[in-house]
């Protein structure tokens, strides 16, 4: 049996996943009607080293903390465009700032309610069940959420690691345009690393401002340094030493975390290893963006490293990541019916069918109903290039 393969180039990352390729560096795709960048799997340091100006104490030990799914990101944070449009309200405190600016105010129980808004709009199971109480209103919670982890098909906050993975997009410095000095930690201008990539105290002008205005990092994501504080779905804990795969955070705790400073605070909370609590009911410097799972071997149903069971394409197999490929037990069957005869690389000698054209009306209408990612190319059956097993 083989094991599920997450080791992806961005350009072949990216084509697996159904995105477009922009500027031959970071990779794009229009999801639930915004736009969206992946980020790939594999390993990075989390947290900041002890001699970076500004390091805090909870920002360390660093370690090595493995994503073994790429996944997507929204390119920006959610505006109060996009939060009216799916929860037909607009709590931010600087309304008038307009529709492209962050929405803010939200509660983190609001924050996974508008991700579960977007799994339910494309016909997906959503990431988070046991939520009471309506969107929007002072009675809505989520205490009692259960997350179905990062495996999960729908919309959903990031973890913490996924975040900082996100905001650091493969640099090691406090920023991802190096490292802002001792003497630039406050609201002191100018400040020559960070005025290029966000919006903080010393620029700001004390409002939030319209989303995508400043320099995005290398992942084509904006604004993950300053505007406003992002929601994670980590309860805030100590970092522990060890390495770490796919870390969800602590079971329970007091606060949620937020990621990346605001329009009203220095520049040290800006910083990538920066790490701050935020109280559940939110507050008009917090925000956030979701994130959706790119990579689901075996539908959700295999986890990462599991065995695939056997080569059947089935929903609910081990195997059957991809939408398009039928199981076609002999290849003049798959010839006849005009489709191309694959081999799938899984250790059991199975084979599959590749369909197109009438197998569905709309290959991405069809993943998406179905958690998966639209594929329009073969299974890739090399080992570690990307294909759902190796």
């Amino acid at each position: 049996a083989g094991t599920c393969a997450h080791a992806w180039s961005m350009a072949a990352g990216c084509a697996a996943a159904g995105g477009v390729l922009e500027d031959d560096k970071y990779c794009a795709q229009k999801l639930a009607g915004s736009d969206w960048r992946l980020v790939p799997s594999g390993t990075f340091t989390i947290g900041s080293p002890d001699g970076e100006p500004g390091h805090g104490g909870t920002e360390g030990p660093q370690h090595q903390v493995t994503i073994t799914r790429a996944y997507w990101m929204s390119a920006t944070e959610v505006t109060q465009g996009q939060w009216q449009a799916a929860m037909g309200t607009n709590p931010a405190n600087f309304g008038g700032c307009g529709a492209d600016c962050p929405v803010e105010k939200v509660s983190w129980w609001g924050a996974v309610a508008y991700c579960n808004a977007l799994s339910e709009k494309v016909g997906i199971a959503p990431c988070y069940e046991g939520c009471t109480g309506i969107p929007g209103q002072p009675s809505y919670a989520c205490e009692g959420a259960t997350f179905g982890g990062v495996g999960c098909g729908g919309y959903r906050l990031p973890t913490e690691a996924e975040w900082e993975r996100a905001a650091r997009a493969g640099t090691t410095t406090s920023t991802y345009q190096g490292t802002i000095d001792g003497d630039h930690l406050q609201c002191e201008q100018p400040n020559p690393v960070l005025d290029p990539l966000g919006w903080f105290c010393g620029n700001s002008d004390k409002k939030t401002h319209a989303v995508g205005g400043k320099q995005a990092n290398a992942w084509g994501l904006w604004d993950m340094h300053g505007n406003v504080y992002e929601w994670v779905w980590d309860w805030n804990a100590e970092y522990g030493s060890s390495d770490q795969v796919d870390p969800v955070g602590a079971p329970s705790g007091t606060y949620h975390g937020v990621r990346g400073g605001s329009w009203k605070d220095p520049a040290l909370h800006a910083r990538a290893g920066f790490r701050g609590v935020g109280a559940a009911a939110g507050g008009y410097d917090v925000g956030f963006r979701c994130v959706r799972t790119a990579t689901i071997c075996g539908n959700g149903v295999k986890e990462a490293g599991e065995a695939c069971d056997d080569g059947n394409l089935q929903d609910g197999d081990g195997c059957s990541a991809k939408c398009g490929q039928e199981q076609v037990l002999d290849q003049p069957t798959c010839q006849q019916k005009g489709g191309t005869w694959l081999p799938l690389n899984n250790g059991t000698g199975a084979s599959g069918c590749w369909l197109t054209g009438p197998n569905f009306a709309s290959c991405d209408e069809a993943c998406e109903a179905k958690g998966w990612m639209c594929d329009p190319g073969p299974w890739r059956t090399t080992p570690g290039d990307g294909g759902p097993c190796a």
